[in-house]
């Protein structure tokens, strides 16, 4: 049986299990939930399958889960919840369709046909700064909270706040989390030494990148590059898209 290290992504993702068997936490020593959203969190996880394992994910950009579940992101903060407990009457509707779909082409249908007709009713002009500030964030990781909320146009405070309910963590922790996506990008794809890679990625030096790779990883960068194969691009595909 393999059991994966899972990192925080920086992203929203809402998790169906297909089959019968379900995924099981090794650190909480418990099964997830047969359709859960998890929300964002500063910890790793080791999951594992209990069995023969059928899986299907929507992971949503950063700025993007509030407008799918119609509420503030921040209420999924360190979160697995259940669909159910959600009291979404259309989200359940939505998942009972996905389950029974009959390929997986037809589950990205039902889930871009949903979420078509909550942006339709999504009214909130804060999402274009949001999403503008984050965007900047992926080139810019050194880049602090006034930095940001200067971008947005808005009372650090203020920005503070939107941020929270819209992405549904801190800009601080965000910030945290990209440049440790950006870190594995470049520890897979570039020739740089440790310390040029923890400059490129906003640290203020390798010790910095150390420390940040222990909490999020549990490993330092040489040990998790030894530990787990980088061909398995352990890192947010959202994250490799927008470095390219």
């Amino acid at each position: 049986m393999t059991i994966d290290k899972i990192i925080p992504m920086g992203c929203i993702y809402m998790l169906f299990h297909l089959g019968n068997n379900r995924l099981c936490d090794y650190r909480k020593k418990e099964l997830r939930p047969d359709v859960f959203v998890c929300g964002q969190s500063m910890e790793y996880s080791d999951v594992g399958p209990s069995g023969y394992t059928e899986l299907f994910t929507v992971v949503f950009q950063p700025y993007a889960a509030s407008i799918f579940f119609n509420m503030p992101a921040n209420l999924f903060k360190d979160q697995r919840i259940d669909v159910n407990d959600i009291g979404d009457l259309q989200l359940i509707e939505l998942t009972n369709k996905v389950k029974e779909a009959f390929d997986i082409q037809e589950c990205i249908n039902l889930v871009e046909k949903f979420m078509i007709t909550r942006l339709t009713l999504y009214h909130d002009f804060n999402l274009k700064r949001i999403a503008t500030t984050v965007n900047d964030m992926i080139i810019h990781p050194e880049h602090n909270l006034n930095n940001l909320a200067d971008i947005a146009c808005y009372s650090p405070k203020q920005y503070s706040r939107l941020f929270m309910n819209i992405v549904g963590t801190t800009p601080k922790n965000l910030t945290r989390i990209i440049r440790l996506q950006k870190a594995l990008y470049m520890l897979r794809y570039s020739k740089l030494n440790m310390t040029q890679i923890a400059y490129n990625c906003g640290y203020t030096d390798p010790s910095h990148m150390n420390h940040e790779f222990k909490f999020f990883t549990d490993c330092t960068p040489l040990q998790y590059v030894s530990s787990y194969s980088l061909e398995k691009e352990p890192y947010s595909q959202y994250y490799d898209a927008s470095m390219h």
